[in-house]
């Protein structure tokens, strides 16, 4: 799921993938509450987790500077069509 975050389209693709990350947690920790993986998993999972985060904060701001950069561009477009 952590290379599907960085090539990720948009923030609605983000949002679902977290949404998903979600319910995985829910479901390991009741897996870890009723005994079926022990602490040593669960310290790999959240470390698997963290990896999955940065991805998505990261995969954000590109996506946030992709969007200002098209901004600029399309502002620069107009402001040398309007000087013509």
């Amino acid at each position: 799921m952590v290379s599907s975050v960085r090539t990720a389209e948009s923030n609605r693709e983000l949002q679902a993938m977290q949404r998903e990350v979600d319910a995985i947690i829910s479901e390991t920790l009741e897996c870890y509450d009723d005994g079926a993986i022990e602490e040593e998993e669960l310290a790999a999972f959240v470390l698997v987790l963290e990896l999955f985060n940065h991805a998505v904060v990261e995969r954000r701001a590109a996506l946030q500077a992709d969007t200002l950069e098209s901004a600029r561009g399309a502002a620069r477009g107009h402001s040398l069509t309007s000087q013509r």
